[in-house]
Parts: structure tokens; C-alpha cells; sequence
């Protein structure tokens, strides 16, 4: 057995870094050229995720911010399902500090031998 799963536990567990970053930073068609650090990021932190399975469509993704929330996800991802039996979940993406981002990190996930 691996020592790495819990034979009792029925979710599945994984972490995701993100660290989005832009060498020039264009914000409504102007170039900021002296209000950045080339290189530096725009958004940077760890996704926990547990992948519970659910009642409906397909599994659960619960999540959270490592910096916000450590080792915590009190925030859940419905999954939509899309053509084909793929499952999409949305899960947003926001850094409010000029430059700053809000986008979504999508997640797809389909049957592997499916």
C-alpha cells in the first residue's frame, strides 16, 4: 500500500502553485513602464484542493489560499459539465494591488479510460 493515501478517506488531495507573471504590464492601452518591477509578479500563491466525490454531475473540488487560509479550503467548485463528459470547474483568481489580475484558474477533467 502507498503511504501517501488514507484507504479511509474518500477525496483525493493535491496542491497547485500559481505564479502569474507579465514582463511589461499594459493596463486599458497604456503601457506602465515605471510602476512595476520587471519580472515580478502579478499573482502568486498555493491552491490547496481536495477532490470530494459528490451527490450530482461529478466530484467536488473544495479549495483555498494558502496565504490566506493554511492548509484549509472553505471554498467550494461546483463542477459544469461540457460536451463530451468533461467536468469544468472555475475557481477565481484575484490580486486587488495595482497592476493587479482577476481572472479564473480552470480546471477540465474527463474519465481517464473513458
Amino acid at each position: 500500500m502507498d503511504t501517501s493515501q488514507n484507504p479511509t478517506r474518500k477525496s483525493l488531495g493535491f496542491s497547485l502553485e500559481l505564479n502569474i507573471l507579465v514582463p511589461d504590464y499594459e493596463v486599458d492601452g497604456f503601457l506602465l513602464m515605471d510602476d512595476h518591477f520587471e519580472g515580478a509578479p502579478l499573482f502568486r500563491d498555493t491552491f490547496c484542493m481536495a477532490a470530494i466525490p459528490g451527490e450530482g454531475k461529478g466530484p467536488d473540488i473544495q479549495w483555498g489560499l494558502q496565504s490566506k487560509t493554511p492548509n484549509e479550503m472553505p471554498n467550494k467548485a461546483d463542477p459544469v459539465e461540457l460536451p463530451g463528459k468533461i467536468l469544468e470547474y472555475r475557481i477565481p483568481v484575484s490580486q486587488k494591488t495595482k497592476p493587479g489580475i482577476d481572472a479564473e484558474l480552470i480546471i477540465r477533467a474527463s474519465l481517464w479510460n473513458g
